[in-house]
């Protein structure tokens, strides 16, 4: 068995892998994305990264799952703890379903794709790109929160786009129409459990 000291170490010596998986993939990534991903950042061959996962997974700190031929690789319950810096019972582990491998295969094929032909983002190296990108992209938010990342882009920032602008009026559009339909839904419900009794 491994200790938590131990695995703190092979933590602390991979943090920048385990960010990575954390931060763009959600906790979830595919194994090939990882690999380009390092290669572009931090120059580390995919056969380099690929060692550095099985030794992560070996101390217990990532978990490889296998679909047909393909792997992907997810953070156990330690690494969300040490990237996360709260308890344990706090962590809930990652569920592996099709709808996150599909949203996360899209998300970084678009992303790995702007890494190489857009001239600004290819500049950036990780911490700038985390910086600069990662805040300022609805891809890496909950659901909910879209609104919020597109105001500040359109306010804050200054990026007048007709996109952007049409985008904001679609999202108050849905706002407005799910909280008049969970009002309708509540007093519905409410007049039923009154006609129960």
């Amino acid at each position: 068995m491994i200790t938590n000291a131990r695995k703190e170490s092979f933590c602390k010596a991979n943090i920048e892998l385990l960010e990575l998986i954390w931060r763009i993939g959600k906790g979830l990534m595919y194994k090939k994305h990882i690999e380009a991903y390092m290669e572009h950042f931090f120059g580390q061959k995919p056969q380099d990264t690929w060692e550095k996962l099985k030794e992560l997974e070996g101390a217990d700190i990532v978990q490889r799952v296998r679909l047909y031929n393909i792997v992907v690789i997810k953070l156990k319950k330690y690494a969300l703890r040490f990237l996360m810096g709260v308890e344990r019972e706090r962590i809930r582990s990652i569920e592996v379903t099709a709808s996150k491998l599909m949203r996360n295969a899209y998300i970084n094929a678009v992303i790995l794709h702007h890494l190489k032909v857009d001239p600004i983002i290819t500049k950036l190296d990780y911490q700038r790109f985390l910086d600069r990108y990662y805040p300022y992209s609805t891809f890496f938010v909950a659901r909910n929160q879209a609104y919020q990342v597109l105001s500040r882009l359109y306010v804050e920032k200054g990026l007048f786009f007709t996109e952007i602008e049409q985008e904001i009026d679609r999202l108050k559009e849905i706002q407005v129409r799910s909280l008049s339909f969970s009002n309708v839904l509540r007093k519905y419900n409410i007049s039923l459990l009154t006609k129960a009794f």
